[in-house]
């Protein structure tokens, strides 16, 4: 499949664009949820109000002046049919209009943006001749020909545009609706309230609070993958926080994302000021990767490496999958019957 090859934004919007040219919007469905894109991004991008799938991003760096920018982003983007002509309509007249220069270096305006403003009056203009016609919409694909004394003062008035609030609400709503959109499917896969609350208990706490007060931190060890999708441990570390579980920490055996790996948690619970830990794995099935990767002997496994560090004063393991909590084989059950309809 496509998404098991795609590394970067170029690569998911050419594949993307494959898909709708194709009309497969069902593989243009897929490959978004498969890389985290929300729902409405990619339904505008399925309509064709909206020019690529994502952004593609232009490193965090300084600008002397616009053209450097408009060439930076027009590499980026490698469109010569159309992000080079209106990038390079801007490059040229940006040299002796100051205000346009100013506009284009301005942090929220970027080529991207600008041609997904074009690309929607566009589409509003084909919408408005279908509805004339007696239909409800336009079919994916359909063209549309116009010249350049439309296009260009599109341009220049997304440039002129004053959006940089609207444009940071909008960033911060979105990001709000994918990360909720991502944990709920965390959550769902893994029922965490329920893992904490079998870890608690074993543990011999009344409850997190209770454990948090004396001193003890739970550490979940998963898998970790190098794919995109390993923002969901990322997430998944914050989403505790969100829930007041501060003596909970995420780790993967890969150490993929960084942040998870068995160093940097053993940094964090420390600096956290927690004396005591208990391990357990964060797999449906407690296997090697529990019994050898996470309380194994060897001097690489994670009890190994807590205890070596000299920095706890207790480290236990609860050698428990995830497969043997009532609520998660629950989840198996549904969706298996879910299946069978």
């Amino acid at each position: 499949m496509l998404n098991e090859i795609i590394k970067t934004a170029e690569e998911l919007n050419t594949a993307a664009l494959y898909y709708r040219q194709s009309g497969n919007m069902d593989g243009v469905r897929e490959l978004a949820k498969a890389h985290a894109v929300s729902k409405k991004q990619t339904e505008e991008f399925i309509q064709g109000s909206r020019y690529r799938l994502v952004d593609i991003p232009i490193e965090e760096r300084k600008f002397a002046n616009a053209s450097e920018k408009l060439r930076a982003e027009m590499f980026a983007l490698k469109d010569a049919g159309f992000a080079d002509i209106i990038g390079q309509y801007l490059v040229n007249l940006a040299k002796t209009d100051s205000a346009l220069d100013a506009q284009v270096l301005k942090k929220h305006k970027m080529l991207q943006r600008c041609l997904d403003y074009v690309t929607q009056k566009a589409y509003n203009i084909a919408l408005e001749g279908a509805k004339k016609k007696g239909e409800n919409g336009i079919r994916a694909n359909t063209g549309l020909a116009l010249s350049g004394d439309q296009v260009f003062p599109w341009v220049l008035e997304y440039y002129a545009k004053d959006d940089e609030k609207e444009i940071a609400e909008k960033e911060q709503e979105e990001k709000k609706a994918s990360t909720q959109e991502l944990m709920d499917k965390i959550m769902e896969k893994t029922s965490i309230k329920s893992r904490i609350d079998e870890a608690v208990k074993e543990a011999g706490y009344d409850s997190m609070e209770a454990a948090a007060e004396d001193g003890t931190a739970f550490v979940f060890m998963g898998h970790g993958t190098s794919h995109t999708a390993k923002v969901s441990y990322s997430q998944m570390q914050t989403q505790m926080k969100d829930l007041g579980y501060d003596n909970v920490f995420i780790g993967t055996v890969e150490g993929e994302p960084e942040e998870t790996s068995c160093e940097s948690v053993i940094d964090a619970v420390e600096k956290a000021g927690y004396k005591k830990v208990v391990l357990r794995p964060l797999m449906v099935v407690a296997g090697d990767h529990a019994n050898n990767d996470m309380a194994g002997d060897d001097d690489d496994s994670w009890l190994s490496m807590f205890k070596a560090s000299g920095k706890f004063d207790s480290v236990d393991t609860q050698i428990t999958g995830l497969g043997e909590i009532k609520d998660i084989q629950q989840i198996y059950v549904n969706h298996t019957a879910e299946a069978m309809k």
